[in-house]
């Protein structure tokens, strides 16, 4: 089945089974900085990631395997053009049950260890969705648009696979995405970036790497943001980046507001109607998780299997010693070598450790071993919190 078609099955039967729904079903966001939606695949609890940058409904691989569902698999001549696909499945969600296929896809290294699936934006384009992620930690799908909003900024939506907010620009409209799937904060076009990133050179930054779908990995700078606007919404205190080649693409492409950043606003979709509206949140923020040590190790390539050092500038691991380039071998007592095999063994999860926490790095430049140790530190909060830029 291509794509295409099973979206559209897809989208009709999720769409009548939210719309059909009258009370508020809320998602909640959890500590791995993602909104989640329980759902049943048969008699099975299915626990799905809502991303809004994304569009149609998938399943992960491994959860294929343990729901026991049958995969047909695309000819190998069309592998490029189609989803391996479930045979129609029983899908409840939202107190509904209707028959859905999901595409099947392969979790990337690293990717969504706590979902089995993920839910995109076609699917609930068409309802109310009130966005609180800051106070009460979750989306809810349902109910009326409150009164209040009379008073918030009011954007169309693009009546896309993506949430798009149509945003005025000196040139004239672009378009910003509100994208749950990502964990980072505003994500900027190259030129904006280059720009605000020149204009901060002493705005502390570390490193982050994720993989994405289509364009693979990513290694990006991080910088922290006492404010930016975007599109016309003025945002504190966020993490910024630049956003990835691929959603670049995008004509008239203004910047994306990742998890992170909605964390700053309270946020609700009128479906039916194409708008949404937005005001500053009052919550209090919570602690960005980010890398606290300033330098990541990632493979050269696909194939590359030692993992070198990219060193933010002024961090802890470049004040440390550690240099781009540098091989990391162990960290603390952990053979961080068998990387690929072993998903203990992923350097990322030493690196996000709280402040304060001493890692042991063993590294190779040039042949020869060192062991360098770096007291990890808050890079990306509030000056007032922040003892690098501080000092």
């Amino acid at each position: 089945m291509r794509v295409g078609t099973m979206m559209r099955i897809a989208t009709r039967v999720l769409i009548f089974a939210l719309s059909v729904f009258g009370d508020a079903y809320a998602a909640e966001a959890t500590k791995a900085e993602r909104v989640r939606f329980n759902a049943t695949i048969g008699d099975k609890s299915v626990q799905f990631a809502f991303d809004t940058g994304a569009s149609g409904i998938y399943l992960f691989r491994e959860t294929v395997k343990r729901l026991g569902l049958k995969v047909n698999e695309p000819p190998a001549d069309k592998a490029n053009e189609n989803w391996p696909m479930t045979d129609l499945l029983k899908f409840g969600i939202f107190d509904k049950e209707e028959e859905c296929y999901f595409a099947v896809v392969d979790v990337p290294l690293g990717g969504h260890p706590d979902v089995e699936g993920v839910i995109g934006w076609r699917l609930v384009r068409d309802n109310t969705l009130k966005f609180n992620i800051g106070a009460d930690l979750g989306v809810k799908v349902g109910g009326d648009i409150p009164a209040e909003v009379k008073n918030w900024r009011r954007f169309n939506i693009r009546r896309e696979d993506r949430l798009w907010l149509e945003v005025p620009e000196a040139a004239g409209t672009g378009v910003v995405l509100i994208d749950t799937g990502s964990f980072m904060g505003v994500e900027l076009p190259s030129a904006a970036w280059k720009q605000w990133d020149a204009a901060h050179p002493d705005s502390p930054e570390t490193m982050a790497t994720y993989v994405n779908a289509e364009f693979g990995l990513v290694v990006t700078k991080q910088k922290w943001a006492k404010s930016i606007s975007i599109g016309g919404l003025e945002l504190r205190d966020v993490p910024v980046s630049e956003a990835p080649p691929h959603i670049q693409k995008t004509p008239t492409f203004s910047g994306t507001i990742g998890f992170s950043a909605l964390l700053r606003i309270q946020l609700i979709v009128d479906g039916a109607n194409s708008v949404a509206y937005v005001k500053p949140s009052q919550s209090a923020v919570r602690p960005y998780t980010h890398n606290r040590l300033g330098a990541v190790f990632v493979p050269r390539d696909d194939q590359s299997e030692p993992l070198m050092a990219r060193v933010a500038k002024a961090s802890p691991a470049e004040l440390a010693g550690v240099q781009d380039g540098d091989v990391l071998l162990k960290v603390d007592d952990c053979d961080v070598t068998q990387w690929r095999t072993n998903a203990d063994a992923r350097p990322t999860r030493f690196l996000e450790q709280a402040a304060g926490t001493k890692v042991r790095l063993l590294l190779e430049r040039a042949g020869d071993r060192r062991t360098i140790e770096v007291v990890l530190k808050d890079i990306l909060c509030p000056v007032a919190q922040n003892p690098i830029e501080a000092k």
